[in-house]
């Protein structure tokens, strides 16, 4: 009788190569539970980033009419759009006017008040708890008036 394999006739696997074959296969479930479960994590991130940011254009669109409706003043404001509650701050950081134009039918140059106001706005988004801050600029301008 040979040592580790019984009579010649007889075929199967040892004890040893069974555990082998079995720590090989745990290790590879393992592998792959880790995998799927930090796939799922992402998925979960990505989806409440996208359900955070999905209002974004509206949120700016409001932002804007809100600017052109009083420009050249310091604008603030919160909102609820699509279940994500926004606030924000917007501060003018230059103004400009026009420039010079001469008028053919009074023979003079005419000069313009400042009407074109470049905003600097923080943004901040609240969405089921998590909160996303942003800061960007912004262009407003008012009527055109003569100096």
């Amino acid at each position: 009788m040979t040592a580790g394999r019984g009579s010649a006739g007889e075929r199967g696997l040892t004890l040893i190569e069974t555990l082998i074959a079995a720590v090989i296969l745990f290790s590879a479930i393992a592998f792959v539970a880790d995998s799927y479960r930090s796939s799922v994590s992402s998925s979960l991130k990505a989806s409440e980033r996208a359900e955070l940011l999905a209002p974004l254009p509206l949120v700016m669109s409001q932002i804007r009419q809100n600017l052109r409706a009083q420009a050249s003043q310091p604008v603030s404001g919160e909102g609820m759009i699509f279940g994500v509650a926004f606030a924000f701050e917007a501060t003018v950081i230059e103004e400009r006017a026009p420039p010079e134009r001469f008028n053919i039918d009074f023979d003079i140059l005419e000069n313009f008040k400042p009407r074109f106001f470049l905003y600097q706005i923080r943004l901040q988004l609240r969405y089921r708890g998590a909160i996303e801050s942003f800061t960007y600029q912004e262009l407003a301008w008012s009527s055109l008036e003569r100096v």
